[in-house]
């Protein structure tokens, strides 16, 4: 659980960090090695099959408040961090075109001049 909270901020941190910047470029390298971490990778991968596991050694004990709203919880943060990683891929693909396009149009610039 703590490696999912991790990971958590260091995307939610990305995002803040993403909505700041005003040069297009300037997250893309820092942006894509976090896309890329393997802790990361393995969290989200591995994220299923835990919360499968706490919910199946929870299940006796579901009738206590406590358990079920921290598992409740738990299903919550995992969500949390897929769709934060989901956004950040969004954003780091869409800037990498940008990017693309923006050599492009200077390329074509160059040769028009």
């Amino acid at each position: 659980m703590a490696e999912w909270q991790a990971a958590g901020r260091r995307l939610a941190l990305e995002m803040s960090e993403l909505k700041e910047c005003s040069s297009v470029s300037g997250t893309l390298t820092p942006l894509g090695r976090l896309l890329t971490d393997p802790t990361l990778r393995r969290t989200s991968r591995d994220a299923e099959v835990a919360i499968g596991s706490l919910e199946e050694r929870a299940a006796p004990l579901l009738h206590l408040e406590h358990v079920r709203l921290s598992v409740k919880r738990a299903r919550r943060l995992v969500e949390e961090v897929s769709n934060a990683a989901t956004r950040l891929e969004s954003s780091f693909e869409s800037r990498r075109a940008t990017i693309r396009n923006l050599a492009v149009l200077r390329s074509i610039e160059d040769q028009a001049h």
